[in-house]
């Protein structure tokens, strides 16, 4: 990951609201489950709380529930989230996805907000044309070895994500798993599509508001994770019903890293830098990150053949055309 280099002023700053930070971690606990739940984190009911609808803009849906899956908020002539032709994922190996509005939204952050830092700067509008689902979890251990026939972790944790994969064994697993579904629709989320569904809607620093004090709700990170890896979906998800979008692990995403990139960024659908680069942006925090790096704007860089046991990804769903 790329070196973040932090002022004086703003560590003393990470000290007062790190201490707020950790003070609400250590007084919360994860979502209750029963005794199977942690072998069963991944394929587990949605159930409520995955209901989008009155939180997130123009969707409700979560895609690989048992029946018809429809949620509150779908397109009531379709019976669909909207997505193209309202073509869904299957819940192949019990994944689910939630369905995520085309919309516009401004990426980045100002220079002015704490632990701001010059990547991501400037903020800037982008505009993502079309739906999408993603992942409601990361790609889990499990569900790895069932398409590639192994398990390259370094913590082996039922129902936990996997980790230790570089970005081309991520995209080895899309193509994989592409190929076990008869489709070419699974992919790696662009960054703007990454951080567009982190907000869910929210314009604060983090996804639940502008201070870190609920950050233990909904990530695992330093201050709550007694550093290691925990089992996907135990803390809450965001508002489109995305559990671990921050914390846990890190996440490949589809673009190369330019460090002054949102400076040409097109509005529309960016791709990233041109070219392969040595470098792969990451996104999302993980259970040795600081709470900081929670934020919705935070980048981080990884050399595209790194594997990391911080570092995993989850994958995208484009509907048909």
């Amino acid at each position: 990951m790329k070196v973040r280099e932090i002022s004086l002023l703003a560590l003393l700053a990470a000290c007062l609201a790190g201490a707020a930070a950790a003070g609400t971690s250590a007084a919360l606990a994860p979502v209750p489950r029963n005794e199977d739940a942690v072998h069963a984190a991944a394929s587990e009911d949605p159930g409520p709380s995955l209901r989008a609808a009155d939180t997130a803009p123009g969707t409700g849906d979560v895609s690989g529930a048992e029946g018809s899956g429809r949620r509150e908020g779908q397109d009531a002539a379709s019976g669909q989230g909207g997505a193209a032709d309202g073509e869904r994922p299957r819940r192949s190996l019990n994944m689910r996805f939630a369905l995520v509005p085309a919309g516009s939204f401004v990426m980045g952050s100002d220079a002015g907000r704490p632990f701001s830092f010059r990547d991501e700067h400037p903020p800037h509008q982008v505009t993502i044309s079309r739906p999408f689902y993603l992942g409601v979890l990361e790609v889990t251990q499990e569900q790895w070895g069932r398409v590639m026939g192994f398990n390259p972790s370094g913590t082996v944790l039922p129902g936990g994500p996997v980790e230790s994969v570089s970005a081309a064994e991520a995209l080895e697993f899309v193509e994989a798993f592409n190929r076990f579904e008869e489709t070419a629709r699974y992919r790696l989320p662009t960054e703007a599509e990454w951080e567009y569904a982190a907000r869910g809607g929210s314009d604060t620093d983090y996804f639940f508001g502008q201070g870190p004090e609920q950050v233990g709700e909904y990530a695992w990170h330093k201050g709550n994770s007694d550093g290691k890896l925990h089992p996907a979906g135990l803390l809450r998800p965001n508002p489109l019903g995305l559990h671990d979008i921050i914390g846990n692990v890190y996440e490949w995403t589809a673009d190369s890293y330019g460090e002054y990139y949102y400076e040409v960024s097109p509005i529309l659908d960016p791709q990233g830098p041109a070219g392969s680069g040595e470098l792969r942006s990451v996104r999302g925090c993980a259970f040795d990150a600081e709470y900081f790096n929670c934020r919705s704007a935070d980048r981080g860089s990884l050399s595209s053949d790194e594997k990391r046991p911080n570092q995993g990804f989850r994958i995208a769903y484009t509907g048909g055309q």
